[in-house]
């Protein structure tokens, strides 16, 4: 069967749970406002201000209803990013059986690959700062858990809930954070195998999932941003931080005209926001 044939529904279900796998940045995100996304829309979001508890007196009248802050925010679906491959018919005959869903894989990976820095470049928008773009903090073996637990703070002065906490860092943070012993292993075993709350079995983790440490879920990206002196930015907080929604719109496949085989091409509408700041954390750090 041309794979021009296959129902486009298959071709987005596969492409969808592909893409919520690679992603990490996204991940860490809330989907509050995914019901609500069309293409090209413009979703508006509203948070209330904190509510006044009153003292209650028997038999006595009450304060007059306040009238509540509202903070609006939009969230853009802005981010408009499409794939189109080709696969040769000797290619095609040559191929192992699950050619469909490779393919599939490639593109959603390089689909959250894009997403994922754009949710990534957000973090200047973080209410919590640990150093600065111009002068970054320079953890090592004997600090690095003590900048783990300054950030914790933050959030709890914040108070931010305790649950579901995040923290992504790059590459040679995770091996600062690993070499200092602080991490207990780096296994689906113990406390590894919880991961956004609950428990997981093993091969059914996050992409990118390391482990439990300070009370946060620990993920390991190498899109985490730089900014000026800084060489990588560590991002914690909790999913109320971002919204992220998206909208696949369209996913086709042909028949190129001058070519034997099957292409297929797909556009992915998306878009993110930070909604509550005191919830982010953000760490400039300068690493070897």
């Amino acid at each position: 069967m041309p794979l021009s044939d296959i129902i486009p529904i298959i071709w987005s279900s596969r492409f969808l749970a592909n893409l919520d796998k690679a992603l990490i940045y996204g991940n860490a995100a809330n989907r509050d406002y995914q019901p609500d996304a069309t293409y090209g829309s413009a979703i508006n979001v509203h948070r209330f201000g904190d509510v006044t508890v009153g003292d209650y007196l028997k038999n006595t009248d009450i304060a007059s209803p306040e009238t509540l802050s509202v903070d609006r925010y939009v969230i853009s679906l802005d981010q408009q990013k499409y794939f189109n491959f080709f696969i040769d018919s000797i290619d095609e005959i040559q191929s192992q059986p699950n050619l469909l869903d490779k393919a599939m894989q490639r593109a959603a990976y390089a689909v959250a690959d894009v997403a994922d820095q754009h949710v990534a470049s957000l973090h200047a928008e973080a209410g919590n700062v640990l150093g600065t773009p111009a002068a970054p903090v320079v953890p090592i073996v004997t600090d690095i858990y003590a900048y783990l637990t300054d950030m914790a703070k933050m959030l709890d002065e914040s108070n931010v809930p305790v649950t579901d906490r995040f923290l992504i860092m790059d590459p040679a943070g995770i091996k600062l954070l690993k070499d200092s012993g602080e991490m207990l292993s780096d296994t689906p075993a113990g406390d590894t195998v919880r991961a956004y709350g609950v428990f997981n079995a093993p091969g059914s983790l996050p992409m990118g999932y390391k482990g439990h440490v300070a009370g946060f879920d620990l993920f390991m990206s190498n899109n985490t941003p730089t900014d000026d002196a800084a060489t990588s930015v560590w991002q914690a907080g909790h999913p109320d931080g971002i919204s992220y929604v998206d909208s696949f719109s369209k996913l086709s496949g042909y028949q190129p005209e001058s070519l034997f085989g099957e292409a297929m091409k797909g556009l992915y509408v998306f878009g993110a926001k930070v909604t509550s700041p005191d919830s982010l954390v953000s760490v400039y750090t300068a690493l070897a």
